[in-house]
């Protein structure tokens, strides 16, 4: 059985004037096909399932997309990730509130002299306890960086295997739920949360972690846009940082790691 989509428009201005027909997409567990007579959408835009005359909140494992169609035609991702069953609103910034801490890492690589260097900012916010339809979320802070050099593989995702190694030491976070976003390989995000597919290597996603992603070059009115773009602007500035000082390219000293 195919999951249940549930497709709403808004739109968008751009700064030249132009209108980009956002899309929301949800794709809903195929047990609430089985479960459910039908769903219910509030003026709030909060989605229920319908059953003896009564509204009830999702079950099963529920995901959002956030998108726009390029001039082009072809599909502009801006948000996908999962949603709460019994908190499931038309809201891209959704996603978040599914988790108890959320952490967005993004990686940029640049050519620095002799090396192919790469360099990961992870973001952090913890989100609070949801009161009615409000969840508040702590400001956004950076945390940590890994810098690589001339590394095998796709340094994205060894970042992000790096940090859930770095959660998973941590006992205060040890039995939470955890987001992470991030802005590459949204192809195989679904085998990835499945435990399907390995991150990296032989490294599989761990229970009770799941992967957001959020595009850094999209529409910011998603704090998951936001939080992604706030890691990328740190990575591009320590990249520039190292590449201002580093010998091949410009007289001054080596800053270390």
């Amino acid at each position: 059985m195919s999951n249940k989509i549930i497709k709403s428009k808004k739109k968008v201005k751009r700064k030249n004037n132009q209108i980009n027909k956002r899309k929301f997409v949800f794709k809903l567990d195929p047990s609430n096909l089985a479960f459910f007579d039908g769903l219910t959408i509030s003026a709030q835009g909060h989605i229920q399932g319908y059953k003896l005359g009564q509204s009830f909140p999702l079950i099963g494992e529920n995901n959002l997309e956030y998108s726009y169609e390029r001039g082009s035609g072809k599909k502009k991702y801006l948000t996908k990730g999962p949603v709460i069953p019994d908190a499931c609103f038309i809201n891209p910034s959704l996603p978040i509130a599914n988790f108890n801490h959320v952490f967005a890492i993004d990686t940029n690589t640049k050519e620095i002299g002799e090396d192919r260097v790469s360099i990961a900012a992870v973001t952090y916010c913890h989100v609070g306890l949801r009161i009615g339809d409000h969840v508040p979320i702590s400001m956004p802070r950076l945390i940590f960086c890994y810098e690589y050099r001339n590394i095998k593989g796709p340094p994205e995702n060894l970042a992000w295997k790096e940090l859930i190694e770095a959660i998973q030491r941590n006992q205060e976070l040890r039995d939470c739920d955890i987001g992470i976003i991030v802005d590459s390989d949204l192809g195989n995000h679904d085998a990835y949360n499945k435990s399907e597919m390995p991150i990296y290597g032989d490294f599989f996603l761990p229970d009770r972690f799941r992967l957001i992603y959020g595009s850094t070059d999209g529409g910011k009115e998603s704090l998951v846009n936001r939080l992604i773009s706030f890691s990328d602007k740190r990575s591009n500035f320590l990249l520039d940082i190292l590449r201002k000082y580093d010998p091949c390219e410009d007289q001054g000293a080596v800053v270390g790691r």
